[in-house]
C-alpha cells in the first residue's frame, strides 16, 4: 500500500534509501553481531524466510508496483540473510546493486503507467514493446539484474550472499542456501511474468481509449543511466574466481574479516555455486517468458486449478488480516477501554470537583446580592452573635 505514492518517490525511498536503512545499521554494527552467533543465526533465518515469503507473494500479484514492492521485500530478505551469514560486505554490495536495478524498475513502471494512463494491472497491458522500445530495453536490463543473470549486477551481489552462506557447510547454513536458491527461481519467474504480461504478446487494452507512446527524454534518459549502472554495477564486487575485485568490501570487512574467513568450503567450489545460480535464474526466466508471452491465460487456468494456493499467495498469506486480528483489534479495544476510563473516572473526578466548587460558589454568591439592607441585616446578625458570645463569657 505504501507503493501508492509517486513512482519517483518509490524509486528513491522504497528502493534505495529508507527500506535499506536497517541493513546498513546491522552492517555498521557488525562488530557487535560477530560476537553473538545466535543473534546472527536469527537474522539469517528471518532474512531467508522473508525473501521466500515475499517472492511467493509476488508470483500472483497483478499490480506492477506491488510486484516490485514485494520483490523489494524479498531482496531485503537476501540482504539480511547475508548479514546473518556474516557476509556484511556482500549485504552492502547487494544493497548498492539493488538501488540501481530496483530504481530502474520503479521508474520503468512509472513510464509504463504514464503511457497507459495510470493503469497498474499488468493483465490489462501487453504488446507495449513496439510502442515503448527504450522503456522496454531498459526495463529488461533491470529485470535480468533482478533475476540474477550474468553479467548484470544482481547476479554478482545475490550469488555472493548465497556463496558466503553455504561456505559454512553446516546443515543450518546449507538449508538457508537452499531456501535462497529456491527464492531465486521464484524471483526470476515473477520478474519475467511481469515483463511478458507488460511488454509481450497482444494488446489487452482498448486502443480507442488508450494510446501508448514512448515517454519523453526527461523520463527515458534516467532509465538509460540506471540501465547502464544495473548492467555494470556488479563489477564493483567480482567474486574470487573472476579476480576478486571488491570495491565495496573495505567499507565493512575490516571488522568482519575473521568471521567471513571462517567458512568450510574453498574457493574452488565457487564455480559450482555460480553455475547453480545461473541455473536457478534460467529455471525461473524461461517458464516466466514461455508461459506468459502470449497472455495471462495459463496463469488464470493454474489459478483456478490451484485456487487455495493462489488465494494464499494473492492474499499475501493473510498477514495483514492476522495482524489486524491479533494486534490491531486488541489494541483498539484496549484504547477504547482507556478512553472510557478517562472520560468516566479521570474526567469525572476532575469535572465533579469543579462542579462542586461552582455550586459552593453559587451558594456563597447569594449572600453577596449587592443590597445594603441585606448587608446591614448580616452585620446586625453578626454583631448579635458576637454580643451573645461576650455575654456568655462574662456570665461564666
Amino acid at each position: 500500500d505504501a507503493m501508492a505514492g509517486p513512482t519517483p518517490v518509490s524509486a528513491l525511498i522504497h528502493a534505495a534509501t529508507m527500506v535499506t536503512a536497517g541493513v546498513y545499521m546491522v552492517s555498521r554494527c557488525s562488530f557487535i553481531y560477530v560476537h553473538a552467533p545466535i543473534a546472527l543465526g536469527v537474522v539469517a533465518l528471518v532474512g531467508g524466510l522473508t525473501a521466500a515469503l515475499a517472492a511467493a507473494i509476488a508470483v500472483t500479484q497483478r499490480d506492477i508496483k506491488k510486484v516490485l514492492a514485494y520483490s523489494t521485500v524479498s531482496q531485503l530478505g537476501y540482504m539480511f540473510l547475508g548479514c546473518g551469514a556474516g557476509a556484511f560486505s556482500a549485504a552492502v554490495f547487494h544493497l548498492t546493486t539493488h538501488a540501481f536495478f530496483k530504481a530502474l524498475l520503479f521508474l520503468g513502471a512509472g513510464s509504463v503507467m504514464h503511457a497507459m494512463h495510470d493503469e497498474l494491472d499488468i493483465v490489462k497491458m501487453g504488446g507495449l514493446k513496439k510502442y515503448m522500445p527504450i522503456t522496454y530495453l531498459t526495463f529488461l536490463a533491470g529485470a535480468f539484474s533482478l533475476a540474477g543473470m550474468p553479467p548484470f549486477s544482481g547476479f554478482f551481489s545475490k550469488d555472493e550472499i548465497l556463496w558466503q552462506t553455504v561456505r559454512f557447510g553446516d546443515p543450518f547454513h546449507v538449508a538457508l542456501y537452499a531456501l535462497g536458491a529456491l527464492t531465486a527461481v521464484f524471483t526470476a519467474f515473477y520478474t519475467f511474468r511481469m515483463v511478458s504480461l507488460t511488454f509481450l504478446g497482444k494488446e489487452r487494452f482498448d486502443p480507442e481509449q488508450v494510446h501508448p507512446h514512448e515517454s519523453p527524454p526527461t523520463m527515458t534518459i534516467p532509465l538509460v543511466v540506471l540501465a547502464i549502472l544495473a548492467t555494470v554495477g556488479g563489477f564493483l564486487g567480482l567474486p574470487h574466481v573472476f579476480g576478486h575485485l571488491n570495491l565495496i568490501g573495505p567499507f565493512v570487512e575490516r571488522s568482519t574479516a575473521a568471521l567471513e574467513e571462517s567458512g568450510g568450503l574453498g574457493h574452488g567450489a565457487e564455480w559450482i555455486f555460480l553455475l547453480v545460480g545461473v541455473g536457478c535464474a534460467l529455471l525461473g526466466i524461461l517458464p516466466g517468458w514461455a508461459l506468459y508471452k502470449a497472455g495471462p491465460g495459463w496463469g488464470e487456468r493454474m489459478a483456478r486449478r490451484l485456487r487455495p494456493l493462489h488465494l494464499l499467495s494473492y492474499g499475501k498469506f493473510f498477514v495483514d488480516e492476522i495482524y489486524a486480528f491479533l494486534v490491531v483489534a486488541p489494541l483498539r479495544l484496549f484504547s477504547l477501554a482507556c478512553a472510557l476510563f478517562d472520560l468516566a473516572v479521570v474526567d469525572g473526578l476532575v469535572n465533579g470537583t469543579a462542579r462542586r466548587c461552582d455550586e459552593a460558589g453559587g451558594a456563597g454568591n447569594k449572600v453577596q446580592d449587592g443590597k445594603v439592607s441585606t448587608y446591614a441585616a448580616w452585620f446586625a446578625a453578626g454583631a448579635l452573635v458576637l454580643g451573645i458570645i461576650v455575654l456568655v463569657g462574662v456570665l461564666r
